[in-house]
């Protein structure tokens, strides 16, 4: 079974973070707004118990790439055609204050979090992101 996401959980996360990262906004116990202090990417981490879908609790990690408000259809798929080549993360798209934006994603399970550990997956994120940087700038014009 599980783990659950407990007050436990969110204030060992609440610290794991806030080694890497200012917090800019906490919209909500289980979500964080964060800036990446020795690097120029915001994003945010949350907690999701995916009740709705998967029904597995999961820590999402999240580092925006760009506002594609507006962007064409050719290009949004293009763009999610190379999910298919990221290791253990994705491109995804949220809409925010009335705004479309591209962000790489990770998910981990709640259960497989060990304090710590954030700021390494987040470091995977961006080497990630280094490799597809120049086709996302290409596609994104």
């Amino acid at each position: 079974m599980d783990a659950k996401i407990t007050e436990q959980l969110l204030a060992k996360m609440d610290q794991d973070i806030r080694v890497f990262a200012d917090v800019t906004e906490r919209p909500g116990p289980e979500r964080w707004s964060i800036d990446l202090k020795n690097y120029h990417f915001t994003g945010f981490i949350a907690c999701e118990d995916n009740m709705d879908d998967i029904i597995t609790p999961t820590i999402r990690i999240a580092i925006f790439v760009e506002d594609i408000t507006g962007i064409s259809r050719e290009r949004l798929l293009e763009l999610f055609a190379l999910n298919g080549e990221f290791h253990a993360c994705t491109l995804s798209v949220e809409s925010l204050e009335e705004r479309w934006k591209l962000f790489i994603n990770r998910r981990i399970r709640v259960g497989d979090y060990h304090y710590g550990e954030l700021e390494g997956y987040l470091m995977v994120m961006l080497e990630w992101f280094s490799v597809f940087q120049e086709r996302i700038e290409a596609i994104l014009g």
